[in-house]
């Protein structure tokens, strides 16, 4: 599903609405703790790898919602869409990566360093 949004320019921004996890409730007797830490953690690391490896991040582990929320508007709100052709005419080298330089201060370039070709089909 990453590589699928990849490339698509789909960006993941997750939040884990349960907010700063400080321990299992006092009702959940029934099951033990490293089951419950396990399935805390799986959610948890499903939302951190959409996030990261779409360009995005996980708002995780937090209770702090409006600096996240705050970064996400940050980031969609101003930007530049860069394209180039490429000119590495290989067809089999499918994993190609990409360095952005800018010469003015102050300015964070958030931009993915690689990108993945489609198979070519067989006929």
């Amino acid at each position: 599903m990453t590589r699928t949004a990849r490339r698509s320019n789909v960006t993941f921004y997750t939040v884990d609405p349960r907010g700063l996890i400080g321990g299992r409730d006092i009702k959940d007797d029934e099951i033990s703790y490293e089951d419950w830490r396990d399935m805390r953690e799986t959610t948890i690391s499903s939302l951190k790898v959409l996030g990261d490896e779409t360009g995005g991040f996980c708002i995780c582990n937090t209770n702090d919602f409006d600096r996240g929320l705050r970064k996400i508007d940050d980031e969609t709100s101003d930007y530049y869409i860069v394209g180039y052709s490429s000119t590495n005419p290989d067809p089999l080298k499918l994993r190609r990566t990409i360095k952005l330089e800018a010469n003015r201060p102050n300015l964070d370039l958030i931009y993915r360093s690689d990108y993945t070709l489609k198979k070519p089909s067989r006929k």
